[in-house]
């Protein structure tokens, strides 16, 4: 048990509690609504830019369905790398939040 009388203590209780709810809470959030962002803007381009040019219907015609050509992909690319940019983003706000303090 920590004596947290002696401001050290204090100061490492704080550390600690900080550190956890950064790598169990707001890593994690910050990621998924980056990455959310990022992935929802290049769908939406890639939509539109297939809806003006009718390549939509081109797909249906050679009986391709348009979702699993433009959405499904993104998934799987999304699945792959978001824990891999959540581990690399919640490391990187630790150390250099480390750093500043």
């Amino acid at each position: 048990m920590l004596n947290t009388t002696v401001p050290p203590a204090k100061a490492k209780l704080y550390a600690i509690g900080l550190s956890t709810l950064f790598v169990l809470e707001v890593g994690p959030l910050l990621t998924a609504l980056l990455l959310c962002g990022r992935i929802g803007g290049s769908y939406a381009g890639k939509v539109g830019t297939m809806q003006a040019t009718n390549q939509n219907k081109l797909l249906r015609v050679l009986g391709v369905n348009p979702k699993w050509w433009t959405l499904y992909p993104s998934i799987v690319a999304a699945s792959i790398a978001a824990p891999i940019l959540t581990v690399l983003g919640t490391s990187c706000a630790l150390v250099l939040g480390g750093y500043v303090a």
